[in-house]
């Protein structure tokens, strides 16, 4: 979406959909960290909340008001790919002084208002969206531009339903550009599995329970045959990758993955008893896709839902 750092007021909008919508998995602790990244990923592993908020607050004024920009840059993606793990809204005041490349921007602004947005009530992120699709943008609580295009896309991660015929309305109003990051199918499907949540974690749990409820007939007919269906479960954003990802920081991981995984097992389940079926009425049982190295869906289920295979860090 790098058309969108092309937008007046929306330079901070990879808080919300950088690297991933409502919250990114890059590891933490690995080698590759600068010195003030790696004091930020100790700081937020402190048990103890009162030890950890002061521990956060002095990295982040190390590492955003006192380093260079080339440095401080490097710790603002960080914070950036990790939003979902930290809360950031105790240190708004530092946040709030980082002033990017150059003096006068307002690039701690900006960030603000996109901490802000992340936290925000269903209520009025539904009230900003549903001004921001008729409209072309509103400014949400805290200051940040909401283009149509990226109201557009809360529908679908913040589970608000009843905005899709909304959506579909005003969609003919998008750029050209701008249609290439919303597909209304897509967004449809992501909408009503997490429809009525409040918060991205409990979007996540709300997908999964929706999942889990389907019956395994009517799950396999949708893989099978909804390409769109699949890309919102299995797509590098996809449901299934942001329900089972672990928070570096603790271990913990959203409730909805057991769920999941559960249906990973049921359809395992299911794939077995139709094979053997097929083998009994003497019928080849299907291959996998001849594409050398290809996954077939219920491997990628699997794979993406292995919560209990994962070390819980110390």
């Amino acid at each position: 979406m790098r058309w969108l750092w092309k937008q007046p007021g929306v330079i901070m909008l990879w808080l919300v959909f950088g690297s991933g919508f409502a919250g990114a998995t890059s590891p933490i602790g690995v080698p590759t960290l600068l010195p003030a990244e790696q004091k930020i990923a100790d700081a937020a592993r402190i048990q103890d909340p009162a030890l950890r908020e002061v521990a956060l607050r002095q990295a982040l004024e190390e590492g955003l008001l006192e380093s260079p920009y080339s440095v401080a840059s490097k710790v603002q993606g960080y914070l950036g790919e990790n939003r979902r793990w930290v809360d950031l809204r105790p240190f708004e005041g530092i946040i709030r002084q980082y002033r990017g490349p150059t003096p006068a921007s307002n690039y701690g602004k900006d960030w603000v208002g996109g901490i802000e947005w992340q936290y925000l009530s269903r209520a009025d992120r539904l009230e900003v969206c549903r001004a921001a699709i008729k409209q072309g943008q509103a400014v949400a609580p805290g200051g940040m531009i909401v283009i149509r295009s990226v109201a557009m896309l809360s529908v679908g991660g913040y589970g608000l339903a009843e905005l899709v015929p909304l959506v579909e309305e005003y969609y003919p109003a998008l750029s050209k550009e701008a249609k290439l990051n919303v597909s209304i199918p897509r967004l449809r499907i992501e909408a009503n599995l997490k429809d009525g949540c409040k918060d991205s974690e409990e979007c996540y749990e709300r997908a999964a329970e929706n999942l889990a409820a389907m019956s395994d007939e009517e799950f396999k007919q949708k893989m099978d045959t909804d390409k769109d269906f699949v890309d919102v479960l299995l797509g590098s954003g996809g449901v299934v990758r942001r329900v089972c990802a672990q928070n570096p920081f603790n271990g913990w991981v959203n409730p909805g993955c057991r769920q999941i995984h559960d249906v990973y097992q049921r359809q395992a389940v299911l794939e077995k008893k139709i094979q053997a079926e097929k083998v009994a009425e003497g019928i080849t049982p299907s291959q996998k896709p001849p594409e050398f190295g290809r996954e077939t869906w219920l491997e990628m289920l699997r794979s993406r839902s292995r919560y209990d295979e994962r070390p819980r860090l110390k």
